[in-house]
C-alpha cells in the first residue's frame, strides 16, 4: 500500500476535509480579508456543506477527492460540469481544493490534479475550466505546469467591509486539443 494516494471522499472523511479547507483559506486569505472573517473559516461548517453535497450531489458527474498521507486527509478537490445556461456538454470546473499548508511540496496536489482530470475525462469532459486568485502565483505556475492557459475572464470580488476586493483570474485546459492550440486561441 502507497503512502500517499487520491481517492473518492467517504462521509467519515468530511471532519478533515473541512479542516483542510478552513487551513488552507485561512492561509490564502490571511493578508487579504479582516480578522472576523478568517475566524469564520471554521472547519465544522465546512464540513456541513460537504456533507450536504454528498447527500445530494447536484449531479451524477460531481465529485469529492481527497488526498491521503498514510491514514491522514491532507488535501481536497471538488470537480464537477459547468451547470450554467449556455454551457457546452463537454465542459467542466474544478470547483474547490487545496492541500493543508502543513503538507505541500510532497505532491499531493500535483495526484488530486491528475485524479481530477482522470474523473472528469472518465466523464466525457474535456474542457475544464478552474477560478483562482490572481495573486497566488504559486498556484498560477503550478496549473500553467500542468497545461492550464488564463482565459482572459476574471472577477473581481468584495473582500472586506471597506470594499477591498480580489481578482480571481480563470484558467482553462481542453484536453481534446493540442496544447499550442489552446494558448494561441485565448491569447490577447
Amino acid at each position: 500500500m502507497s503512502d500517499a494516494s487520491v481517492r473518492t471522499a467517504r462521509t467519515d472523511d468530511l471532519p478533515a476535509v473541512g479542516e483542510v479547507q478552513a487551513q488552507v483559506w485561512r492561509r490564502a486569505l490571511a493578508d487579504v480579508v479582516e480578522p472576523e472573517t478568517l475566524q469564520a473559516f471554521e472547519a465544522a461548517e465546512f464540513e456541513q456543506a460537504w456533507r450536504s453535497s454528498l447527500a445530494a450531489p447536484p449531479s451524477p458527474v460531481h465529485r469529492l477527492l481527497v488526498a491521503t498521507e498514510l491514514d491522514t486527509i491532507v488535501g481536497f478537490v471538488a470537480v464537477g460540469p459547468v451547470m450554467r445556461d449556455g454551457a457546452h456538454e463537454g465542459e467542466a470546473e474544478i470547483l474547490a481544493g487545496g492541500v493543508h499548508p502543513d503538507h505541500r511540496g510532497k505532491g499531493h496536489g500535483s495526484r488530486l490534479l491528475n485524479a481530477a482530470m482522470d474523473t472528469l475525462a472518465a466523464n466525457d469532459r474535456s474542457y475544464v475550466r478552474v477560478r483562482i486568485m490572481e495573486r497566488d502565483t504559486p498556484l498560477v505556475r503550478f496549473l500553467a505546469t500542468a497545461g492550464f492557459v488564463v482565459s482572459g475572464g476574471y472577477a473581481d470580488r468584495i473582500v472586506t467591509s471597506a470594499g477591498d476586493t480580489v481578482r480571481e483570474i480563470e484558467l482553462h485546459t481542453d484536453s481534446s486539443a493540442p496544447l499550442e492550440e489552446q494558448a494561441h486561441d485565448h491569447e490577447h
